[in-house]
């Protein structure tokens, strides 16, 4: 499928049915793209955008939520507080994909531990998302 053919086309699945594709928010294409649902449209409306490169890691809203609440303390001493939460746990997940030491895997994913922290990543086609945040003292 050509970008030019994404105007006026119209998403038929999931929660954004009944929508244009052009007007579906970028992180729900990247994740069409990653779980193979609809990946070629999903892929043409992202070229068309110019955004056509994909992150190297996706962090669940879930993730995010469990970071907020488990690891506050340990994103307050990494920083001086001019990096956001969603920033720096993005960057403690590709350290961690790096440096840390896998504890766990199946084919859905795998868990790692970095400095006393359980992260589980599921699997997708081109990056890992960040699926829960489990703080090793509790």
């Amino acid at each position: 499928m050509k970008p030019e053919e994404m105007h006026n086309k119209i998403v038929d699945f999931g929660k954004h049915r009944g929508e244009l594709w052009t007007r579906i928010p970028l992180n729900y294409l990247r994740w069409c793209v990653n779980e193979g649902a609809h990946e070629e449209e999903a892929k043409a409306e992202l070229e068309r955008r110019g955004s056509s490169q994909l992150p190297k890691i996706e962090l669940s809203n879930h993730a995010v939520d469990r970071a907020s609440l488990r690891l506050r303390k340990l994103w307050y001493t990494d920083t001086d507080k001019q990096i956001g939460l969603w920033t720096w746990l993005h960057d403690f997940c590709l350290k961690a994909l790096e440096e840390g030491y896998l504890k766990d895997e199946d084919e859905k994913g795998k868990v790692i531990m970095y400095r006393k922290v359980k992260l589980k990543f599921s699997k997708g086609n081109f990056y890992p998302t960040l699926m829960t945040v489990i703080n090793k003292n509790r």
